[in-house]
């Protein structure tokens, strides 16, 4: 008997194994459903004429940089600044060696006083006391020739009767001849002295005194010019030369920047020219704004970067601002105000993504006939970009929602859960 029961039973786990293999296995149960994305809404409002802005970067620049240079040349004799040092218009810079030009003046000077000293001679004319000489030798010289002429006139009577010789008689002849030719040249001295100076000797002296004088005003001029003197208010940027350097006539010594007003240039391209001009402008270094005085441009276009160069002239910055923010080298903001052409949305940048095709997209939040918030993607046109938001056009009208964030985690017919939901749209930048 026990040996029975146990077959049974041992069939009948067999008989039910084998049925269990064979019946077909439950249905899973369907998997729950995905959980909508949590985003933030924005609705639309009309669409509207925005105002763009346009930024170009600039550069801020001393009005004036200049090398001074020496008008002499000669020995660097003492540098008086160094680099960073803040001078004032007419600080001596530089000493240029001047013993040379000094001695040279010096000589010049005694040569000068002498012409001068002889051209006022010439000018007051001869001395009372030689003409009454010169007056006193014509009339000897006539009282002389009276006497030769008398023993002349003697001599050639005493010929006709034997009694004198011929030789005597040609020697009172020469004694005449001999008088009387000094006695024309002591009456030309005496007419000459009478008369004064001639006025041709007079202008010869003259034009001596003045090539003198010229030379030694040169000479001054090169003795004041070894003394290198600063321009302008300004700060020394570079100390070209050293003390013991020979340099030439013209070569610069010190790098000068000047200080107080500053102007900045920006380059603007070509095709902004006509925007640029009808645009309101402003200035700004960061969150500063500067005051423009005057602009102007320069005639010719850069062939690199194809754009025209504005210079804004700046008014003077505080001691302070000068100090702490106006420095040359710095950069600027120029930024142009303009209305765009065509009405369109502002929209925060979060709020579209890249297409196909050069276009961008946003995702539209509709409701299904379930009632629940799905995704729709919509192609949009971008009329404007700024650093944080843009202008878009596109299939939109007034209150539709778009979502504000998180576009790179959205796909067509996803739901969502809106969280909160702004109006209006962004701030213009």
């Amino acid at each position: 008997m026990g040996l029975q029961s146990s077959a049974a039973a041992g069939l009948l786990g067999c008989l039910v194994a084998c049925s269990g293999a064979g019946a077909t296995p439950p249905e899973p149960s369907p998997q729950a459903e995905a959980r909508p994305l949590p985003v933030h809404a924005l609705v639309l409002g009309e669409p509207a004429l925005e105002q763009a802005t346009r930024r170009f970067t600039g550069i801020l620049q001393a009005k004036r940089t200049v090398a001074v240079g020496v008008q002499v040349a000669g020995q660097v004799h003492q540098v008086l600044v160094e680099a960073g040092d803040a001078v004032s218009a007419g600080d001596v810079l530089v000493r240029i060696d001047d013993r040379r030009l000094l001695s040279g003046l010096q000589a010049l000077e005694a040569q000068t006083h002498a012409a001068q000293a002889r051209l006022a001679e010439l000018e007051a004319g001869p001395r009372p006391e030689s003409i009454r000489a010169a007056r006193a030798a014509v009339q000897a010289l006539e009282s002389e020739q009276v006497l030769a002429g008398q023993r002349l006139a003697r001599r050639e009577s005493l010929l006709e009767i034997d009694g004198a010789a011929q030789e005597d008689v040609d020697v009172g002849r020469s004694q005449v001849d001999s008088l009387q030719a000094r006695l024309d040249g002591a009456r030309a001295q005496l007419e000459e002295l009478e008369n004064g100076t001639r006025s041709e000797v007079l202008a010869s002296q003259r034009a001596q005194v003045e090539a003198l004088q010229a030379e030694r005003q040169r000479l001054q001029i090169d003795l004041e010019d070894t003394r290198v003197l600063a321009p302008f208010d300004g700060t020394v940027q570079r100390v070209l030369v050293h003390a013991g350097a020979v340099i030439p006539a013209g070569q610069g010594v010190i790098e000068l920047v000047e200080s107080g007003a500053l102007e900045a240039r920006v380059g603007i391209p070509v095709t902004e020219t006509e925007r640029f001009l009808a645009s309101d402008r402003v200035l700004r270094q960061g969150d500063q704004r500067l005051e423009v005085l005057a602009m102007r441009s320069l005639p010719e276009v850069d062939p690199v970067h194809r754009t025209v160069t504005w210079i804004f002239d700046l008014a003077a910055p505080s001691q302070a601002e000068a100090r702490s923010q106006w420095l040359p080298g710095t950069s600027v903001q120029l930024e142009l105000a303009y209305p765009l052409t065509q009405a369109g949305w502002r929209v925060p940048l979060s709020t579209i993504t890249e297409g196909l095709r050069g276009m961008w997209s946003a995702y539209l939040i509709e409701t299904d006939e379930q009632g629940r918030d799905v995704l729709t993607a919509v192609d949009l046109q971008v009329l404007y970009a700024g650093p944080e938001s843009c202008v878009v056009v596109g299939a939109l009208q007034a209150g539709d929602r778009l979502i504000a964030d998180g576009v790179d985690r959205a796909v067509p017919g996803q739901r969502v859960e809106v969280l909160e939901t702004s109006k209006g749209a962004a701030q213009g930048d």
